[in-house]
């Protein structure tokens, strides 16, 4: 074997060999870029998953704070509105002449049997109450006018030792306070 044919035989040996090493490369350089696009893949899989759910979660969050957003906006109006019942029935009994001398009448009755009383009324009221003061059973009280500029409808009952509140404003809180339950449930009852 000469040179020239050792030569090429050492060049188709190597040629060979680079062949097989690029086949190899190019085989292991296949493998290593589908491992990675799977991987990527795999990733961007994970990734939209996840913001899936967070976008999920973020609408059902969402949701529920504006459900309830939305019942406290309506729980506030039920209560204004019950706010403006047991006003406009305060007002009503105020305004009729009629009501107003009934009430008057109820919160007469209500003043405990104890001894002297002094009964504090506004100065239009005095007559109307003296006046029920004498149908009512023997009681000793004496009437005195509010001073000037009192408003407040209704009485107060001063006894040795204590007051009773019989306002008509403080007749229609303890009224809410006691019925409260059962406005709400006529107001707002649901048919169906």
């Amino acid at each position: 074997m000469g040179t020239e044919e050792l030569r090429t035989a050492v060049l188709r040996e190597a040629e060979a060999e680079a062949s097989g090493v690029l086949e190899a490369g190019r085989a292991q350089s296949v493998m290593t870029i589908d491992a990675e696009r799977m991987r990527l893949e795999n990733q961007r899989r994970h990734v939209l998953e996840e913001r899936k759910q967070r976008v999920d979660h973020d609408r059902a969050v969402s949701e529920a704070s504006l459900k309830v957003e939305s019942r406290n906006a309506l729980l506030l109006r039920k209560q204004q509105l019950i706010e403006e019942v047991f006003s406009e029935a305060e007002r009503r009994i105020g305004s009729d002449a009629e009501a107003y001398a009934a009430f008057l009448r109820w919160a007469i009755d209500q003043i405990p049997p104890a001894g002297p009383v002094r009964i504090v009324c506004r100065p239009e009221d005095r007559e109307v109450v003296q006046g029920l003061l004498s149908t009512h059973p023997p009681m000793v009280a004496s009437v005195v006018e509010s001073p000037a500029g009192t408003t407040e409808l209704g009485l107060m009952v001063l006894l040795a030792d204590s007051e009773v509140d019989l306002t008509l404003r403080a007749a229609c809180q303890n009224l809410r306070e006691r019925t409260l339950v059962d406005v709400a449930s006529d107001l707002f009852r649901i048919e169906g």
